[in-house]
């Protein structure tokens, strides 16, 4: 018998009568509704096979199917081992590295230092992508925030202009190797943004010594006030594509590259990075809103 194709025939009835009359308290009519759906391997949780086998079988006598009865002990007979565990795995490969779950820190204010990160970690999350970090720092203190009002509305919310972090590169590789060192099974993506080809590819190779997982190549910050930085690089597909060949130079781990939607079509740089050697795509950084005051 095919269970799959005797599931199929079951009516799904609402407050099942199947269920209603088990002596022994399971759940057949959702045992038949996971292998309906193709969740065989879950429908076990819903009965006990051994005891389904000698039953005398009043779940089946109670089916109101018109033709005969949903076969309802020689499908639980024929379930599959239950791979059911009462904490479902969120686990993933991403990029060839395992983690524990898909729920990483961004690159921003909340990753900017060891502590932040260190209590994510703590809470469960699997991964931080680090502030971005790079030769350059900063003149002012970041974060930095502007309240938006709209039309008399005296606040509808921020405004992002943070540049990259704010703390000297030294500084920024001693929280990266603390944290690989404090939690060696989270991943660690280290976000880098350099003015030159050596920068980019001298940058990829302290991060990879300070312990990084993954590189992210910051493509796209819009607040960067130089030229030639942020998503200036972002909007220039030469140059994705050239400062990914050098941070692919310096570096085997798997790179993402962070790309601007202020453009107006993405898919060209994305496409440049791609060509460059990036492993993925990171989307995206910031969108510019315009409010007329």
């Amino acid at each position: 018998m095919n269970i799959r194709d005797e599931s199929a025939r079951c009516l799904l009835c609402a407050n099942a009568k199947c269920t209603e009359v088990c002596p022994n308290g399971f759940d057949p009519a959702r045992m038949i509704r996971a292998v309906r759906f193709d969740n065989a391997r879950c429908a076990a949780k819903y009965v006990n096979t051994d005891i389904c086998a000698v039953c005398d079988g009043k779940c089946e006598r109670e089916c109101i199917h018109p033709d005969f009865p949903i076969r309802i002990r020689k499908t639980a007979s024929a379930l599959p081992a239950c791979e059911y565990t009462d904490k479902p795995s969120l686990e993933i490969d991403f990029m060839g590295i395992k983690c524990e779950n898909p729920f990483f820190l961004s690159s921003s204010i909340v990753a900017g230092n060891y502590e932040m990160c260190a209590n994510a970690f703590r809470m469960g999350w699997a991964g931080a992508v680090f502030k971005t970090i790079g030769f350059i720092k900063p003149d002012e203190t970041s974060p930095r925030f502007d309240a938006i009002r709209k039309e008399g509305t005296p606040f509808v919310g921020f405004k992002n202009l943070e540049q990259i972090s704010d703390h000297s590169l030294e500084e920024n590789l001693s929280y990266l190797r603390r944290l690989k060192d404090d939690f060696p099974n989270k991943v660690i993506v280290a976000s880098i943004m350099g003015e030159t080809d050596e920068e980019w590819t001298e940058l990829a190779k302290l991060v990879t010594d300070a312990g990084a997982d993954i590189i992210e190549c910051n493509f796209s910050c819009p607040q960067m006030v130089d030229e030639g930085l942020g998503s200036d690089v972002g909007q220039n597909p030469d140059l994705v594509k050239c400062y990914t060949e050098c941070v692919k130079k310096g570096s085997s781990l798997p790179v993402l590259a962070k790309m601007t939607p202020n453009i107006g079509n993405m898919e060209v740089p994305a496409i440049a990075a791609v060509k460059g050697g990036a492993d993925g795509i990171a989307a995206i950084n910031t969108i510019k809103m315009y409010f007329r005051i």
